[in-house]
């Protein structure tokens, strides 16, 4: 899946081959990042890194709310409560 902040595309081969509690996940994780303005608030920052940061907010939020993040995705504990301009100065 993917977003450029105001439309979520889906790979329909992916989305058929996992399991709906990770495509619910990861669907979740994509409206996230177009609910909290991830694209917009990128402003100067490096795009890869800037993506990195809000990936790790997102995951930080849905594991807060009880979700299981896939195998894969990019989660640590250590930025529970942060926002995705600290975790981008921490990384």
């Amino acid at each position: 899946m993917a977003t450029n902040g105001f439309r979520i595309w889906v790979n329909l081969e992916w989305a058929g081959s996992v399991e709906p509690r990770e495509l619910d996940f990861v669907y979740m994780h994509e409206l996230l990042h177009c609910l909290l303005g991830h694209i917009d608030r990128r402003e100067h920052r490096e795009t890869r890194l800037w993506n990195v940061a809000t990936d790790f907010a997102t995951n930080a939020l849905l594991s807060a709310s009880g979700l299981k993040v896939p195998e894969g995705g990019l989660y640590d504990s250590r930025y529970h409560r942060l926002s995705a301009e600290v975790i981008y100065d921490l990384l």
